[in-house]
């Protein structure tokens, strides 16, 4: 019903896709590592924490649907029908918080960037862009 009433427009799907793939791998792969050499940790832990989150609106954009509440993203975000292979086991390995640690971060960042390799030809498809062209935009 909400869908029927409150479709996403091309535009908002088309920028949901294109600022959670870049936004997503930025925080992940480059503001992780800033707070690294800023030395803290923690700090490094959340910026990931954070990418996961862009990662679930580009998710949400290319199932056109709309970005789910903050407590419901997770759940919503599972009952999607386009998503990486194995995503739910992939996830929850990932979303694993072992300890605060550089190499603990490593672990997870290597598992979210197999998922984020697989979705960006499809994003950059749906979109008809490389992630490069978005990178300029976004």
């Amino acid at each position: 019903m909400l869908k029927d009433k409150v479709p996403l427009k091309p535009e908002e799907q088309r920028w949901l896709m294109m600022s959670g793939l870049t936004l997503s791998e930025w925080y992940i792969n480059r503001l992780t590592q800033v707070w690294i050499e800023r030395g803290n940790i923690v700090s490094a832990h959340h910026m990931f924490d954070q990418g996961l989150i862009y990662f679930f609106d580009m998710l949400f954009g290319l199932n056109n649907e709309l970005v789910a509440d903050m407590k419901w993203r997770y759940y919503c975000v599972e009952q999607l029908e386009q998503l990486p292979h194995n995503f739910k086991e992939r996830l929850k390995n990932i979303m694993i918080l072992n300890s605060f640690t550089r190499e603990e971060l490593d672990r997870q960042k290597k598992g979210f960037m197999e998922m984020w390799q697989e979705m960006r030809p499809i994003i950059e498809g749906a979109v008809r862009m490389t992630f490069e062209e978005m990178v300029e935009i976004i």
